[in-house]
């Protein structure tokens, strides 16, 4: 399996709680998973395979920023619509990928990645976004 190909412009965050974010750091699409770098004060697209620190989702994005530009989150217990492309399949588990921002079946974690459950899929376009973070690695 692949990534989950969230589509920024299918991204719905309708009835979803949304948080003020400070600047990204990055250009980010809506849909992808950021984490807050300390030293920079900014949030960044969050992965699987890097630092601990990359991997502690504070949130979905609700639309699409570019660089140093103000975000705004999809806060965790929400339920986002996702979109017809990303076709979440209902009871499959997403976790942080690799790819920085996506979301992956969790059948695809490899034995370097962190584990970071991020989402279940719900229906045929929408995901519960509640991130759950573990600092292991996978066996």
């Amino acid at each position: 399996m692949a990534n989950l190909g969230i589509v920024a412009s299918e991204v719905l965050s309708a009835g979803a709680e949304l948080l003020d974010a400070e600047s990204a750091a990055v250009a980010v699409a809506a849909g992808e998973a950021v984490y807050f770098d300390a030293t920079s004060r900014q949030y960044r697209l969050a992965q699987c395979d890097g630092t601990e620190e990359e991997a502690v989702v504070v949130g979905l994005a609700a639309w699409s920023v570019n660089a140093n530009q103000p975000l705004r989150l999809i806060s965790p217990g929400s339920i986002l619509t996702a979109g017809a492309t990303a076709a979440p399949v209902e009871g499959t588990i997403y976790l942080l990928s690799q790819t920085p921002g996506k979301l992956m079946p969790a059948a695809d974690i490899l034995s370097t990645n962190r584990v970071v459950v991020l989402a279940v899929g719900l229906a045929a376009d929408q995901l519960f976004f509640q991130p759950m973070l573990s600092t292991a690695v996978a066996p």
